[in-house]
């Protein structure tokens, strides 16, 4: 077995740290955020049910690169780290919907936030993959919208950091944004998804190193009748949804079982599925329960005159209101996910007494049997979590603390186990590699709370923001910017000197030593006479690509002032080295004259220059 490395964020960096360098060296911005563990409300929350959670030590990063002369959002590098390989993978853009946001988002800005955004390419770094679950959407889209607000000076990392000093009903106040951000990231997730309940994008932004409380009531129009996103037309229906959530010890007062008086993990059982699957299902159940319910109705009323009668059955009543057919359905899911939290929150408060621990069997065994009786579980994973129950119960008979169910409402991905018992905990490695052999050759354990610890913080977190002199320190000290400028587009990247291959840049401008390179060359000074102030004049030329720029506007006046001067010593001998790579038009008097730099398609000029 390979040796595991740990799974939290500074464990992987520290064994990745070129996966970590590579992908900050190319991002102009980075906000993260933790994926997180449902405790109970799987499902439910959607109806309005109570959702408890918890922010593991596992981020998902957003990265930004500016696309300044260009209009589109593109999708870029996805990595996603592998734990049955322990090695970070290249993952399909289209997990983190590269089609929606390359044709919708820059509408979505407009129309939701008022924003119109130049152009940038989202660059992804998955701790875990997406497809595990345990609160990717939420991970990745509050972590983006954050961002995209940051560049365009809607919200600060001040406003950001402030969010952890306060006490979760102060958060909502409009002063803090929080509201704001939140909302945003929920008409998001409605707009790429069915239905959801935000409890995702609330979990990522706030900042909790406990377990928090989340229950949302969504607009009525918003339930999953129609088995696809919100239209942005229709995702101002969001702002009349409410939602509350709070830190566990908020509500209780008090944590003697905190951090949690049980060790619980994460296995990985088989190939995952969005769970946009059990949305869509839960919209045919509607459709079906309706229109039984009519059928119902219609074929006994023929019968028995049920309409006319004051004195009905209570099951032609309750088909008879085929609205609320459903949601009185729901509702048994929505109890059991009540009694469960109650149960966390006494263990929470007391610690796992025998009698709480009994409880917390039963309830999560009933909760494991609601998701197969709302086909949001299957035979064969039922099968599985009672396996890993027996392997666990194998290792130590004489402790009877062990339960297992789906971590999610899917039918396949990951089980959640809880233990109490050292014997359990040193046997893991044996009940994974019983998975393989039985079930899955893909079972890994993603996550167990003793080996790979607890999160300290939680939130989403500006980890990289150049704009405001925020450098990771993830990054080297030798990194330097490249800003590469071709005719159409703007490429800002980070690069070491040691690596940056000057011959495929036709001019480089090096502004850390002084020196131009056309295509590597180093340039001497009876080529061009004076290489600092053509590259203070070139710079300040590429900002306004292709228009013309008063000489009164430019750098380096002992060479600007006098058009004669210009061209001698700056335009004409530049001109010259590069041939028909870029055109330097003079125009106007000796005094008073424009300059307009154009580049050739094809060519690239880049700026090389201190973070």
């Amino acid at each position: 077995m390979i040796e595991r490395i740990p799974m939290n964020s500074k464990s992987l960096q520290v064994a990745f740290p070129e996966v970590y360098q590579e992908f900050f060296a190319k991002c102009d911005l980075v906000v993260s955020a933790n994926r997180q563990i449902t405790w109970t409300g799987d499902y439910g929350v959607i109806y309005g049910g109570i959702m408890l959670r918890e922010s593991l030590p596992i981020r998902t990063y957003v990265g930004i690169t500016l696309r300044a002369r260009s209009n589109k959002i593109k999708i870029g590098g996805c990595l996603e780290f592998d734990p049955s390989k322990q090695v970070f993978l290249s993952a399909d853009p289209e997990t983190y919907y590269k089609n929606k946001f390359e044709h919708h988002l820059s509408e979505f800005l407009e129309k939701t936030a008022g924003i119109k955004s130049n152009g940038f390419e989202i660059h992804i770094l998955n701790e875990i993959p997406f497809e595990r679950g345990i609160g990717q959407r939420g991970a990745f889209l509050s972590s983006l919208i954050a961002g995209i607000l940051l560049l365009n000076g809607k919200i600060n990392q001040a406003e950001i950091n402030k969010w952890r000093d306060l006490d979760s009903r102060s958060l909502k106040e409009s002063i803090n944004k929080f509201d704001f951000v939140f909302r945003l990231a929920w008409k998001l997730d409605n707009f790429i998804n069915t239905a959801a309940s935000g409890n995702t994008m609330f979990g990522a932004l706030f900042p909790s190193s406990e377990p928090f409380v989340f229950l949302s009531k969504l607009p009525k129009e918003i339930y999953p009748e129609v088995g696809r996103g919100l239209s942005l037309d229709s995702l101002s229906l969001l702002d009349q949804g409410e939602y509350w959530g709070a830190r566990l010890s908020e509500l209780t007062q008090q944590k003697e079982g905190w951090p949690w008086s049980f060790d619980y993990g994460l296995i990985n059982i088989g190939e995952a599925s969005h769970s946009r699957v059990s949305n869509l299902w839960a919209v045919e159940q509607i459709r079906s329960m309706k229109d039984n319910g009519i059928n119902f109705e219609k074929q006994f009323n023929q019968h028995f005159n049920f309409s006319s009668s004051a004195v009905k059955p209570t099951v032609y009543t309750l088909a008879a209101d085929s609205d609320n057919l459903w949601f009185n359905y729901v509702n048994i899911l929505l109890i059991n996910g009540l009694q469960t939290f109650l149960c966390f929150r006494d263990i929470f408060k007391l610690n796992l007494l025998p009698s709480l621990a009994d409880r917390l069997i039963e309830l999560w065994q009933q909760e494991q049997h609601l998701f197969y009786n709302f086909n949001l579980s299957s035979l064969m994973t039922d099968e599985i979590c009672s396996r890993i129950r027996s392997l666990f119960q194998e290792k130590d008979k004489a402790n009877s603390f062990v339960t297992v169910r789906m971590a999610g409402s899917r039918r396949q991905s990951q089980a959640i186990f809880l233990i109490n018992s050292d014997q359990m905990k040193n046997k893991v490695n044996e009940v994974i590699v019983a998975l393989k052999a039985e079930f899955n050759e893909s079972s890994a354990l993603d996550y167990a709370s003793w080996l790979d610890g607890y999160e300290e913080e939680g939130g989403i977190k500006i980890e990289q923001y150049l704009a405001d002199n925020i450098h990771s320190p993830l990054v080297s000290a030798d990194i330097l910017k490249l800003d590469l400028y071709t005719k159409d587009d703007i490429v800002n990247k980070m690069v070491k000197l040691d690596n940056l291959d000057k011959k495929e840049i036709d001019l480089l401008l090096d502004t850390v030593h002084n020196k131009i390179y056309i295509k590597g060359k180093s340039v001497h000074a009876d080529q061009i006479p004076t290489q600092i102030a053509t590259i203070e004049i070139v710079k300040k030329l590429l900002e306004h690509l292709g228009k013309n720029v008063s000489n009164k506007e430019l750098p380096a006046k002992s060479y600007s002032s006098y058009r004669n001067e210009f061209q001698g010593k700056i335009s004409s001998p530049l001109m010259k080295l590069m041939g028909d790579k870029i055109k330097i038009d003079v125009e106007g008097e000796l005094m008073n004259f424009t300059v307009r730099l154009e580049i050739s398609r094809g060519a690239k000029i880049g700026v090389l220059k201190m973070i």
